[in-house]
């Protein structure tokens, strides 16, 4: 998901093998325990570049292809370290926001 080609590239092969994407399921998110500074800034890349980039990424990669019906406004789903913040679990709530 961090890969924006890669995932542009899979968006690809997904549509020359079944057709255009109707419904995707576009979530991906990591995350590490721990109060902020016991990690570093190569934590805080690895873990954007997936929890953030990687729902970008299936956006752009993905959604051409929805045509005339592309995602709608709240149509991502956001699991609870994104609404409830915890102190250890600083940078996945950073990078989760809730719809």
């Amino acid at each position: 998901m961090a890969d924006y080609d890669a995932v542009a590239g899979l968006a690809s092969e997904v549509e020359a093998e079944v057709g255009p994407v109707s419904v995707l399921v576009n979530n991906a998110g990591v995350f590490q325990m721990g109060d902020f500074l016991d990690h570093g800034i190569d934590d805080w890349r690895w873990i954007r570049s997936i929890n953030l980039d990687g729902v970008v990424h299936g956006c752009f990669a993905f959604g051409p292809s929805h045509g005339a019906t592309p995602p709608r406004p709240g149509g991502q789903h956001r699991l609870r370290g994104g609404v409830r913040a915890h102190r250890a679990m600083n940078f996945y709530s950073t990078t989760r926001p809730p719809c």
